[in-house]
């Protein structure tokens, strides 16, 4: 009995030894393919791209105060760096090829019959923001206009007028004094807008060209649009945007859209520049030519896309629109900054970055 009771000992012994050794075993096989399947997770997840702002002073000597030419400390993002950035330039042609009522039934030209010169509109004094620079620095990068005419009767101050001036050669100031009537109509002047709108149509009457507002980023050439008579995008369902217009001086649109303002309301503004500009550009769709996806993007209700939806602006616009003074909910009431854009992981911060530093990727300043 006790020989047979030390063979079934052993046996069982055998036995859940050899359950260890199979236990132990699948354990590990287990355990190593889950490491292995994090790492791959974890090398294959989307993540921010970061530039680094890589210091290049020697470690081993003390590191010089930043001076007036450099301010980020790095040569990558030295005013001099800036002042002659170069952009790389993603071409679109938007609807400017396609014909047919949702675009308007004007021919192109087979030449450009819009000059390439910019206008911008400053009316007041007020201060000149890192976003207006922005702007009017997508004219000069992006679409790279021969002129940029900045009418104003109060030119502007501050560090951003400042590089706006240094940085854009072919930016000139052009006194204006704001238009007090239209037609031997007397306009509010305590509206700015109304003087807007009418100098606008003043300006390009005068000599043609892009008008554009502070709040319009060029993110592509406009080229494909420079060979119609008169350009516009459609803003909303039943608008077209005021914010930026491309005319050519002797625009037969330009010319009824401006003769509309013989018959505006002060009651009623918007029923000539908004209604009015809307209701005209349908009963004349042969005279000239409408983008209705790619210049006047994201709409006011769909702004805070700008903020926090990851969306293709790079390959499908001419313009986009900045709502960011247009917008309190827009969940980001940062001030835009040359720093503060840096790592604004956002649509806006992206294309501040690529206008201001050339790049849409997040940057990551030394420590």
């Amino acid at each position: 009995m006790s020989g047979n009771s030390g063979h079934g000992d052993r046996a069982e012994q055998k036995s859940v030894s050899w359950r260890s050794i199979l236990w132990s075993t699948g354990f590990s096989v287990t355990f190593f393919a889950v490491i292995i399947t994090m790492f791959y997770l974890e090398s294959t997840s989307p993540r921010p791209h970061f530039i680094q702002m890589v210091n290049t002073n020697n470690a081993n000597k003390p590191k010089p105060r930043p001076s007036a030419n450099n301010r980020s400390g790095n040569s990558a993002f030295s005013r001099e760096a800036l002042r002659n950035l170069t952009l790389e330039i993603r071409k679109v042609v938007g609807a400017s090829e396609k014909q047919g009522l949702a675009y308007g039934l004007l021919k192109p030209k087979d030449h450009h019959v819009i000059p390439n010169i910019a206008h911008f509109i400053w009316f007041s004094c007020h201060p000149f923001k890192f976003e207006d620079l922005i702007s009017v620095l997508s004219v000069h990068r992006v679409m790279k206009a021969e002129a940029i005419y900045f009418h104003t009767d109060c030119e502007p101050t501050g560090k951003w007028w400042l590089e706006a001036k240094e940085f854009i050669p072919t930016l000139k100031v052009v006194h204006r004094t704001p238009p007090a009537k239209v037609f031997d109509r007397k306009l509010d002047q305590k509206l700015s807008d109304r003087s807007v709108d009418v100098a606008k149509l003043q300006i390009l009457t005068e000599g043609g060209g892009i008008y554009l507002n502070t709040s319009i980023y060029v993110v592509a050439p406009l080229e494909p649009l420079r060979y119609y008579d008169y350009v516009v995008g459609k803003a909303d369902k039943n608008a077209f945007s005021n914010e930026i217009i491309l005319a050519n001086k002797d625009s037969k649109f330009l010319k009824l859209y401006y003769e509309s303002f013989k018959r505006f309301r002060e009651s009623c503004w918007e029923c000539t520049v908004v209604k009015g500009h809307y209701d005209l550009a349908m009963r004349n769709r042969n005279i000239l030519h409408i983008e209705p996806d790619s210049m006047a993007k994201p709409p006011s209700s769909r702004g805070r896309n700008l903020f926090v939806k990851k969306f293709d602006w790079q390959n499908n616009l001419f313009t986009i629109r900045n709502v960011l003074n247009q917008n309190k909910d827009s969940g980001d009431e940062r001030e835009l900054t040359a720093e503060s854009i840096k790592t604004l992981d956002s649509p806006l911060g992206q294309i501040c970055r690529y206008i201001y530093y050339g790049s849409t990727d997040l940057i990551k300043s030394a420590t």
